[in-house]
Formats: structure tokens, sequence, C-alpha cells
């Protein structure tokens, strides 16, 4: 692509409100700050590896998505939690938390990852009470 600055899979909006993009990530840094909300989660997963201004345009442009969802839907905002990431993949957090834990330094044996391994599930697929089965 001569000439073209942007890397490949990305581009550049030419057209356009230029007041959208500053006014977006005002709202993205707000939001990022909000405890226990999917903005937050989403800030705090792609600061650790992109940076904090990465992640809060990335957190912009979710807020972007969302609201353009909301106009075309005519439907209303449902917070996604901030334990939606984990809760996507149990097993990919327990995996993350295991590795975590062995390089602290702690070994063991196998039932610690069986443990782990169940509470992931339990997360998933919690009891029923107050239900007949």
């Amino acid at each position: 692509m001569g000439g073209s600055h942007t890397a490949p899979g990305r581009y550049r909006v030419k057209n356009g409100a230029p007041w959208l993009k500053p006014v977006l990530v005002q709202c993205a840094w707000v939001a990022s700050r909000k405890k226990n909300s999917y903005f937050e989660a989403q800030y705090l997963r792609l600061k650790a590896r992109r940076g904090p201004k990465k992640a809060v345009v990335a957190v912009a442009a979710s807020i972007l998505t969302t609201v353009y969802h909301m106009l075309a839907d005519g439907t209303c905002y449902q917070d996604l939690g901030a334990d939606h990431f984990a809760r996507r993949n149990p097993a990919r957090t327990a995996a993350k938390l295991a590795s975590r834990i062995r390089n602290l330094g702690f070994t063991g044996n196998g039932r610690a990852r069986l443990v782990l391994v169940k509470a992931a599930w339990h997360y998933r697929h919690p009891p029923r009470i107050g239900r007949e089965k």
C-alpha cells in the first residue's frame, strides 16, 4: 500500500465529525474509572498489554459501538459486569491463575489444578437453590 500510513488491518477515517474522537476518549477515561463495570475491566485488561492511552482508545471504540447498537435497536444500556471476561472462559481464567501461582514460586501436586478447574466449573454453573429438580 504505497503512501499509506496505517498498519495492515487498520484504517484511518478521513470524514466524520472531528470533535467525536476527543469526546469519546474523555468518556472512556471516565468509564474506565467506574468501579465494577465492563469498561473498567476492558481498560485494565488492555492497559496491562498495550498501555493506558491505547487501552482508553479501545474503550472509546467500544462505547461508540455500544451507542450505535443502542440507537439502531432502540435498547437500553445493560452493563456486562466487571467479571465478563472471567465468565466468558472460566477454563482460561483458571489456567492463567494456575500459571501465576507457579510463577510466584509455589509448587504443588495435581490436586491444586483440579481444585482450580472445579472452581471454574462451579463459577460457570452455580447451584440452583430453591428449585425442585
